[in-house]
C-alpha cells in the first residue's frame, strides 16, 4: 500500500515537471556587429558591409550577401568558419531574405551558402574533397540540400557500386547511391581535369522562396549507426521552411566503417556562385542557431500508471 501511495505521488510530481528539451545550443550568430572573431568564427574575410541595418529579422542588423554582376563572392564578404563541439547531429535554424530580383546562380548548382563538415577533416580543409560535406542551399528560389564527400572516393572503382561490396567507398556518388529514396542530382567527375575526382548527391524540394520576404529556414542532420562493421541506411535528413517540412529522409549514410566514429563539428558560411553571378543580387540571413538537436524535440514526463489496484 505505502509502495503505491509513493510512486502515485512520483508520478504526479513528474507530471507536473516542465517537458525538458534535449538541444543543446552549440553556437548563435545575430550579426548585430562584426566582431566575428571574439565569437570564435576564423578565416574570415569580410569588409564593413558584411552586416545592414537596411534589412533585419530581429535587432538593428543582419548578415548581407551583396553579388554584383559578374562576381564569385559577396561584396562584404563573410565571416566563413565556426567549430563547435563534435556531435553525432546537429540542428541549423536561420532566417533568409532573397532581394526582389534574386535569380541565384542561373544554372543547375550553386550559390553554395552554408556548409556543414566533420572532425574527420582539418579544421582549414577545403570544401568539395573532404570525408563529408553538408551543403544548405538555394537553387534559384528553392531550398536545396546535398552531400559530397570526394576524399572517400575508391578511385580505382569509378562509377561501380560498392555499397554491399567494400565500406572503403565514397557515399555521395562515384561509388554507387547506397539509399532507396531518388535524389534530384548525383553527380561523379573530375574536379580539376587532372584526375582529382569529387562527387555530389542534391535535393531540391519543390517548396519556393517568395522574394523580398523572410524565411525560416531548418535543417536536421543526424549520423547513420555502425553495426556489424557497416554503415547502417539509418541516417536523418530533415528540412523544414516556415514550419512546414520539406525533407524527412531517414535512410541516409554518412559514414562508413572507414570512418566509424565521425562527427560534424564546422560550421561554414561562405556564398559562392563558380561562373560568376549572372546579375547584381542580394540575400540575408538573420538569427542563425546551430544545436545538437531541434528546440521542439522534448522529454516528456512518463504516462501516469493504469490498472493499478490496493490489494
Amino acid at each position: 500500500m505505502k509502495f503505491i501511495i509513493k510512486y502515485v505521488l512520483l508520478q504526479f510530481l513528474l507530471l507536473s515537471l516542465p517537458a525538458l528539451s534535449l538541444a543543446v545550443t552549440l553556437f548563435q550568430e545575430d550579426f548585430e556587429d562584426t566582431n566575428f572573431t571574439a565569437r570564435g568564427w576564423y578565416d574570415e574575410t569580410y569588409n564593413s558591409n558584411v552586416i545592414t541595418t537596411s534589412q533585419h529579422y530581429t535587432g538593428t542588423h543582419a548578415y548581407e550577401c551583396h553579388f554584383t554582376k559578374g562576381s564569385n563572392y559577396c561584396a562584404g564578404g563573410d565571416p566563413r568558419r565556426m567549430l563547435f563541439t563534435a556531435t553525432e547531429s546537429v540542428y541549423v535554424s536561420y532566417w533568409m531574405k532573397l532581394s526582389s530580383n534574386w535569380v541565384g546562380s542561373g544554372l543547375s548548382y550553386h550559390p553554395h551558402i552554408i556548409m556543414l563538415m566533420t572532425d574527420q577533416n582539418g579544421i582549414w580543409d577545403g570544401l568539395a574533397i573532404t570525408n563529408m560535406t553538408a551543403y544548405l542551399e538555394v537553387s534559384a528560389s528553392k531550398a536545396r540540400i546535398g552531400l559530397q564527400d570526394g576524399n572517400n572516393i575508391d578511385k580505382t572503382n569509378l562509377n561501380v557500386n560498392l555499397c554491399d561490396i567494400s565500406e572503403n567507398r565514397a557515399v555521395s556518388g562515384c561509388n554507387g547511391i547506397c539509399n532507396s529514396h531518388p535524389w534530384d542530382y548525383a553527380d561523379c567527375y573530375d574536379y580539376t581535369g587532372t584526375g582529382i575526382y569529387t562527387n555530389g548527391l542534391d535535393y531540391t524540394p519543390n517548396t519556393v522562396l517568395t522574394t523580398n520576404s523572410w524565411h525560416h529556414i531548418e535543417a536536421y542532420l543526424k549520423m547513420n549507426s555502425i553495426s556489424g562493421n557497416k554503415g547502417q541506411k539509418d541516417g536523418i535528413m530533415q528540412m523544414w521552411v516556415d514550419g512546414s517540412q520539406i525533407v524527412n529522409f531517414t535512410d541516409i549514410i554518412y559514414r562508413t566503417n572507414q570512418r566509424s566514429t565521425m562527427k560534424w563539428n564546422q560550421f561554414i558560411l561562405a556564398p559562392y556562385i563558380g561562373d560568376g553571378s549572372p546579375s547584381d543580387q542580394y540575400f540575408w540571413l538573420d538569427n542563425l542557431v546551430v544545436a545538437t538537436t531541434s528546440p521542439s524535440q522534448t522529454i516528456l514526463a512518463p504516462s501516469p500508471p493504469t490498472n493499478l489496484r490496493v490489494n
